[in-house]
């Protein structure tokens, strides 16, 4: 959502994004120390997106009070109704972004990037894809160089599952805990694995 982009909550409220906030890289909203103005009210505080609605109580946010601080819930579609509630019991304003490009497009207006999108920039974008399949894959292959071909798929795989905010962790856990172990411990009937 850029900076000072108008716009109306799902209730129908007037709302300004003054400042969208910087990448949050710790647990609560996607984006933190975000300024928006609703109405007459400034709030600060963080903005977290999904790509509908339903994403709040499916990734158990309404239960975490570490977005208690979300000020904005951005979507992408309304899949769900009823308000997004926090932790405190407290709501906040959800912008349904489809809603907004549908309400845009009849006042004639487009996206800023709407219309950009040319065969030099197709092209362009799959060369940076091509390049950076080949980057992973070149990795996966130093790594099968030091280790078990299952084990470096293993690990690629929690590091992948780690999405963004926990990476290093994930891969962290794929080395203390290998595939390896987990298979004994799987062959012996184990039920409890242990990460030293």
């Amino acid at each position: 959502m850029e900076s000072g982009h108008r716009t109306v909550t799902a209730d129908g409220q007037p709302l300004e994004v003054l400042y969208h906030g910087r990448p949050n890289d710790c647990r609560g909203g996607d984006f933190r120390d975000a300024v928006i103005l609703i109405g007459k009210d400034i709030k600060k505080g963080c903005i977290e997106i999904h790509s509908c609605t339903s994403g709040w109580q499916a990734h158990g946010h309404h239960v975490d009070p570490h977005y208690n601080q979300v000020v904005l819930h951005v979507v992408w579609q309304q899949d769900s109704t009823g308000n997004t509630l926090l932790e405190d019991g407290k709501s906040v304003p959800t912008i349904v972004l489809d809603r907004d490009l549908a309400a845009m497009e009849e006042e004639g207006k487009t996206l800023p990037c709407r219309g950009s999108q040319t065969p030099e920039l197709g092209l362009f974008l799959e060369r940076l894809g091509v390049a950076r399949l080949a980057e992973k894959a070149e990795r996966f292959r130093l790594d099968i160089q030091k280790m078990e071909p299952d084990q470096a798929l293993y690990e690629g795989l929690l590091e992948a599952l780690g999405y963004s905010k926990n990476k290093q962790p994930f891969l962290e856990l794929a080395r203390r805990a290998p595939l390896k172990d987990l298979k004994l411990l799987m062959e012996d009937g184990g039920d409890q694995i242990r990460v030293q």
